[in-house]
């Protein structure tokens, strides 16, 4: 048995141009309060970059997973309070509680102590909601990966086989695991998600999640006996594992997205849940209506909500308290049953309670940061927030940490947008997609949003990607060249313009205009960006509108298909386990790149709109690489970056930035890596094992 394995429009004020123009004379600050890279700096025995732009990076680490048996902790400890409670009688023995196969931590600088309160920022909805996950929630994956995010390392599960077809995935879980109520982890919570709620019409549309399929067919969950459990694929899926390692996946954990995760808690939710409770559907159809509730499935999903629902049972390292509906702050505290252990047996979490305090917005949590109000921070804190956070760090009792993305930020377009038949028939045009590209210059808007820390690029990964395609892909069409735009413009018939210089409309109703959507994403202003650019597409004679809006705003208008253009991740860290950022079929603002387009690829061809040729090369490769091993897989990937590129179905504007890449610790917290794989597919900085954590 394998333990592992590697396998819409406004102007920007007088203020906001000032914050712009600060921003882009703060780098001098970084200068003098953060080390610098030297000219010569060389990337490390791993591969990974040692610098971001001009700033050095620490060094890449974590803790490690022991798999070696000789080695797991014979006797077992836990926290004061919790030996009290098994005193009294109020809670088994901690051998009792973390089973016969406890997750075993080696901590990266050495054993914690118990005790204390870790304080951080509660900021924004969903952003809120993910960045509670990313810290508190585990990983909660059955497995995960290791601090370099190159290697599958086992979590919930022990271990796994794969058949020689590669069809065949059986995964051996811990033997003992308990959710935070105590009751039993088995394979029943696995096939309770897969039976009950991924195939249940009402609570999930079957065959949706590109996790569960492969060649378009569906892959079937079997259970083999209480702690073993079979994914069955209808074609090669080498890539199974991995998609169980990551907890950004549909079977990456049970937390975060509503009626997904790979199990559930049984024990808990079939009382909610018409084919298990007591009195059938008439039963859940009364307590979703004494509930407040229109049917018994937004019930069952309000259940589900781990951030709000302390009573939903967690496999994590802590267990929610208080819910982050609360207007003021979300708690989370140690889980009795927590199954992780460091090399000495004391059962983990150090820590014992995550307060997270509501900020009303981001200016606010970078003051507190500098106060010291807060022992750990990231994800929120944008990179116009560094200079200051630098010059703070004695005062307020914390360090910076830096850690660059391996993807890209940019614009996605919606090259699916119908609302006004001409402007989508241009963004299906790839010259005119080229032509935007190149009229961006990307070193204003690296200098000014990103105080220069990331690389001028296409929709390119970072050079130390698996799948990065080459060094001369960096730059395709996405460097500054007016004159080749134009040109381009010109090309494709948009040579009529008005006094002003604006291109007009082929269909002779007026000036041709495109429309941004503004959102704060990413640690990035998406309205003062977009103002930017609107300044850089005047001199190549394109008009852009810039609509500031709100981020649930912007997702529901992109979900109807009515969004033209928004900030957004455009590369990926992993062509096949993150794929929204270069083909259809992703969620949230991803989703902007063609949503009928998902919808057919997804429905096998019954729903949506078929993609225009190009397009569908690119998601015919995916598929492909999907079902091959490496090398041929690698290579593929590197394909589909060449024609993603080569086509600007993305404009990609910086690479390896620091977007969610800043975050700060207080000097009193221990075990906290210099640096970390900043990765969506491992949730960073979950990838920091928090739960090792302590206070010295």
């Amino acid at each position: 048995m394998n333990v592992h394995r590697q396998s819409h429009a406004r102007r920007i004020s007088r203020r906001e141009l000032l914050k712009i123009s600060a921003a882009a004379s703060a780098a001098s600050l970084l200068v003098a309060c953060f080390p610098q890279a030297t000219p010569s700096a060389s990337p490390g025995a791993s591969g990974t970059p040692q610098t971001a732009g001009k700033y050095a990076l620490g060094k890449l680490g974590g803790p490690e997973v022991i798999t070696d048996a000789s080695k797991f902790p014979k006797t077992f400890k836990e926290a004061p309070e919790l030996a009290a409670l098994v005193q009294q009688g109020k809670l088994p023995p901690v051998a009792d509680r973390i089973g016969q196969d406890p997750i075993v931590l080696k901590p990266l600088e050495g054993i914690g102590k118990y005790g204390g309160t870790l304080r951080k920022a509660l900021f924004g909805g969903v952003t809120a909601e993910l960045t509670a996950y990313k810290f508190g929630v585990g990983p909660s994956s059955l497995f995960y990966w290791d601090p370099t995010r190159t290697k599958v390392v086992p979590n919930l599960a022990l271990g796994y086989e794969e058949s020689a077809d590669g069809k065949t995935l059986t995964v051996h879980l811990r033997r003992g695991l308990r959710w935070n109520d105590g009751e039993p982890f088995t394979a029943d919570d696995i096939m309770f998600w897969f039976e009950d709620i991924y195939q249940n019409k009402q609570l999930y549309t079957p065959g949706t999640s590109t996790d569960l399929l492969i060649a378009g067919k569906p892959v079937a969950i079997e259970k083999v006996d209480q702690y073993t459990v079979r994914y069955v694929s209808p074609e090669r899926n080498s890539l199974m594992i991995q998609r169980l390692a990551s907890p950004l996946s549909d079977v990456g954990g049970n937390t975060f997205r509503v009626a997904r995760g790979g199990y559930q808690p049984k024990h808990y939710l079939m009382k909610f849940h018409p084919k298990y409770a007591a009195g059938g559907q008439a039963a859940v159809d009364k307590m979703a209506t004494d509930a407040k509730f229109n049917g018994w499935v937004p019930f069952f999903q309000d259940r589900v909500t781990w951030q709000n629902n302390p009573d939903y049972p967690l496999m994590s390292p802590w267990k929610v308290t208080v819910p982050m509906n609360n207007p003021t702050q979300f708690v989370m505290e140690r889980n009795p049953y927590s199954p992780w252990v460091d090399t000495d047996g004391n059962q983990l979490p150090y820590i014992g309670k995550l307060q997270y305090t509501a900020a009303d917005n981001l200016e606010v949590v970078a003051t507190r940061a500098v106060a010291g109000e807060y022992d750990f921070q990231e994800n929120i804190l944008g990179v116009d927030k560094l200079p200051v956070l630098i010059d703070g760090q004695t005062r307020g009792g914390y360090k910076v940490y830096l850690d660059p993305e391996q993807g890209a930020i940019g614009i996605m377009i919606n090259l699916a947008y119908e609302d006004d038949p001409e402007i989508g028939e241009w963004y299906r045009n790839v010259d005119f997609r080229r032509a935007l590209s190149l009229g961006i210059d990307r070193s204003q808007i690296n200098e000014t949003f990103f105080l220069g820390t990331g690389i001028l690029s296409s929709s390119a990964p970072s050079d130390d990607n698996l799948y990065f395609p080459g060094k001369e892909w960096r730059t395709k069409w996405a460097t500054l060249d007016i004159a080749q735009a134009n040109q381009l413009l010109d090309k494709i018939g948009l040579t009529q313009k008005d006094s002003d210089g604006y291109r007009l409309r082929k269909d002779g109703k007026g000036r041709l205009r495109l429309a941004f959507t503004g959102v704060a994403r990413l640690g990035v202003d998406g309205a003062q960006l977009g103002e930017m650019v609107k300044q850089h597409w005047q001199k190549i004679g394109i008009q852009l509108d810039v609509d500031n809006v709100a981020s649930a705003l912007a997702q529901q208008r992109i979900a109807a298909n009515q969004t033209q253009m928004v900030l957004n991740a455009v590369a990926t860290e992993d062509v096949y386990l993150f794929t929204g950022t270069l083909t259809p079929g992703g969620g949230g603002f991803s989703a902007i790149i063609g949503v009928p387009y998902g919808q057919w690829l997804t429905s096998g061809g019954k729903q949506g709109k078929e993609p225009f040729p190009a397009l569908k090369q690119a998601m015919d490769l995916l598929e492909k690489g999907k079902t091959q091993s490496d090398p041929e897989r690698t290579e593929t990937a590197k394909e589909l970056f060449r024609q993603h590129i080569d086509n600007v179905f993305t404009i990609g504007i910086v690479s390896a930035d620091l977007n969610q890449g800043v975050r700060i610790a207080k000097t009193t917290l221990g075990n906290v890596p210099a640096r970390i794989v900043n990765s969506n597919l491992a949730q960073s900085p979950v990838n920091a094992s928090p739960q090792t954590f302590y206070f010295k």
